[in-house]
Formats: structure tokens, sequence, C-alpha cells
């Protein structure tokens, strides 16, 4: 029997999830490409919202049935240390602010404590299709998501806000 994916875990407002390194993320001297980092990072986030869905709310299917996705707008990425191949990795993902369109996440990447990559992210939720002639234009980020989204600021309660 086959064992379903791992959509991580968010515990405290934040979403764990684990990444193995392949032999296609690499070089030949089996260095993770700087590139990758940002895939495991988007995978990340697809799996956080994966992970959000409660109480009968499939997120993606949602975003799907309203017409809309997040767009990159702006990333920022350090990397400190190089990821290697066979490498148990964990990408940590936090809403750090949130607004009714456009959400801006950090996300860090480990080797068991080692920071390797540290990113933030400023996200847009956009329409797709032609919802009503406004393809591709800023719109509001489903309530049921930005619902989702607000209590996880509110549980690491630091230095995150939400706009309304």
């Amino acid at each position: 029997m086959m064992k379903p994916l791992d959509s991580g875990v968010i515990t405290g407002g934040v979403h764990h999830f684990p990444l193995r390194v392949y032999y296609e993320d690499t070089d030949a001297g089996g260095i993770v490409y700087y590139a990758r980092y940002l895939y495991f990072a988007e995978r990340a986030r697809s799996e956080f919202l994966r992970a959000l869905d409660t109480d009968g709310h499939d997120m993606h299917g949602l975003m799907a049935q309203e017409s809309c996705a997040f767009v990159v707008r702006r990333v920022t990425a350090t990397y400190h240390q190089p990821a290697r191949l066979h490498d148990a990795l964990v990408m940590v993902t936090r809403v750090c602010q949130l607004g009714r369109a456009s959400l801006v996440m950090e996300q860090n990447l480990y080797r068991q404590d080692t920071p390797l990559f540290t990113s933030e992210v400023r996200l847009a939720c956009v329409s797709i299709g032609d919802r009503g002639g406004r393809a591709g234009k800023v719109v509001a980020i489903p309530h049921a998501l930005w619902q989702a989204m607000v209590a996880m600021v509110h549980k690491e309660g630091q230095k995150e806000k939400v706009i309304t």
C-alpha cells in the first residue's frame, strides 16, 4: 500500500515541509544548484496551502473555484551554506504580513538545525481565466483562505501584521 504524500505539518502557525535532495537538484559535485532553492520554496508554499485544508475546505480547489491564483511579486534570497546530494531538509514557512489581496511569507531551509537558505516572498492574488474580463488583475484572497491565514499570523504573533 502506498503512503500518502506528505504535505508537512503546521504547528504554532508555522509550516514545516520535509524535502530530500536528489541528483536532478545538483551539479556534478553534488551541490544543489542555486535556482533549485526557489523550486523548493515554491513546492513548500503549494504544500502549505494543502496543509491548510481544514474543516473540509480544499484551498487549492477554492482558489480554482474563485478563478484566482497566487503569483510572486518579489523575492529576496540569501544563501548561507550549500545543500548536498541526499540531504534531508526542512523548509519552514510562515506568513509574516497579510493583506486582503497580498501576503508576505518568510521561508527558511534547514539541514537539521543548520540554516542553508532564507527568503522573503511577496505574493499577490490575481484573477485567472475570464473572471469578469479581469484576467491577471489583483483580486481579494478568497475569504476562507484569508481567514485561515489570519489565524496563523495571530498564532505566531511577533512582528507579523494583518492589513485589512
